[in-house]
């Protein structure tokens, strides 16, 4: 009933949301994304829900997380483009307020990251994000190094490989690799699969994906 009732918070993303990263949405378009992660228990399961609306000179939107019962976070940021209107490569800078709890911690927070993008192949993209997270009452910055790659393919699911990492002193560092794939077409809602590998633990994520 656990699982069933995850499934049942989700909301979705446009499959061109993949690769948002570093491209701006464009004014007026908009998407919400959701997901969950199951890691063989409440303490380690995950959920996750993300926004975005495009404006004329940027792109706002809201990132909420919750891992078990005593870590998460809800995020406001705004991301501006870098660099002009480029054709292929995308450059952004993003700023982000918002509140976390953090091993039973409560504070406010503020996050700034750095984003890069751009298309590979026909239908394919690569982008990289490195950010660093300042957290009321944790003694230390959370930095964060993240890369997605999507491939391109004639027909059938999208394989989309992700690695995100992070490092704070006090906890060291941190890794997780998503292997996964995405299903339906573009412009409809769509299905993403995948097999997680954290830290030496499995999971196993589900997410779908809607543009409005």
């Amino acid at each position: 009933m656990r699982f069933l009732g995850l499934l049942f918070l989700l909301v979705c993303l446009d499959g061109a949301e993949v690769r948002a990263g570093a491209w701006p949405r464009a004014e007026g378009e908009g998407f919400m994304s959701a997901s969950v992660t199951l890691r063989g228990g409440q303490a380690a399961d995950e959920m996750g829900a993300y926004a975005e609306y495009g404006l004329r000179a940027l792109t706002l939107g809201l990132d909420v997380n919750r891992k078990g019962l005593r870590t998460g976070h809800a995020l406001v940021f705004a991301r501006m483009p870098v660099g002009g209107n480029a054709a292929t490569a995308r450059m952004a800078v993003q700023v982000g307020l918002g509140v976390h709890e953090t091993l039973g911690q409560r504070g406010g927070m503020a996050k700034l990251a750095g984003l890069y993008g751009r298309p590979w192949g026909q239908g394919g993209w690569i982008g990289l994000e490195g950010a660093v997270e300042l957290r009321a009452g944790q003694p230390a910055p959370l930095w964060k190094l993240d890369a997605v790659a999507g491939f391109a393919v004639r027909s059938g699911p999208q394989p989309m490989i992700k690695l995100e990492s992070y490092y704070t002193d006090g906890f060291g560092f941190g890794w997780t690799v998503t292997s996964a794939l995405i299903f339906g077409r573009s412009g409809q809602p769509r299905w993403v699969a995948g097999v997680e590998l954290r830290e030496e633990k499995v999971g196993l994520s589900l997410a779908m994906w809607q543009r409005f």
